[in-house]
């Protein structure tokens, strides 16, 4: 079962943009994931999903920055406008559109997402979005259909991705995301409690069960 992970935020800094790229570089190197680069021009007439947005008639913007792919799962992308906003524009066919302009061109404006189809994966990307968040990302907020972002609930996770797991299931689960958490030099309780009403920190007070996942799953 497909499962969809959104989310939007800004750089706490617009220089931190590079160090965050490369930050998901090396991790995607530890973890043998696939990572392309991605940049683009957005030069046109930009639609947005959140009715809220008031874009200008004209838009002229640059996307950069990396997109990931871990087992199990299609591209994560990370990319930024100029603004040092998560984005994603996509062409618009003019065959979807009203009336368009005969010279432009027409972008639909949405927040970054990426569907995931094993629970492994799914949490590793959770784990780089937290590590983002507490380190780059000054407001990032994070939609997670299973609810794993906030609570850290592996039952949950496992249940939505349509696995029933066992104890001999959640024993190579647990060395798996640990194995993860030390290539990119990260802490595994990242992972293990839900994180505080702010966002920015696991709980320090007990642990969740220490269900983990594998880097690589099978």
């Amino acid at each position: 079962m497909a499962i969809v992970i959104a989310y939007r935020g800004s750089l706490a800094h617009p220089h931190q943009r590079d160090l965050l790229l490369e930050d998901l570089r090396r991790s995607a190197v530890s973890w043998g994931w696939p990572c392309q680069e991605v940049v683009y021009p957005v030069t046109g007439i930009v639609i947005s999903q959140d009715p809220s947005v008031h874009q200008p008639p004209l838009v002229e913007e640059e996307v950069c920055g990396v997109q990931l792919t871990g087992p199990g799962a299609g591209p994560f992308p990370v990319t930024f406008n100029r603004k040092g906003e998560l984005a994603q524009y996509t062409e618009i066919p003019r065959q979807l559109l009203s009336n368009p302009a005969a010279s432009e061109t027409y972008y639909l404006e949405s927040t970054p997402w990426v569907k995931t189809e094993h629970p492994g994966t799914h949490v590793l990307i959770l784990l780089l979005l937290r590590r983002m968040k507490m380190r780059f990302l000054r407001d990032l907020d994070v939609e997670d259909d299973t609810g794993f972002w906030r609570s850290a609930d592996y039952g949950r996770l496992h249940r939505m991705h349509g696995v029933f797991p066992n104890y001999n299931g959640t024993v190579p689960l647990i060395a798996g995301v640990a194995q993860a958490c030390a290539a990119i030099g990260e802490d595994p309780e990242l992972l293990l409690r839900p994180l505080d009403p702010a966002m920015r920190r696991p709980y320090a007070a007990g642990s969740r069960g220490r269900a983990m996942v594998q880097s690589n799953p099978a």
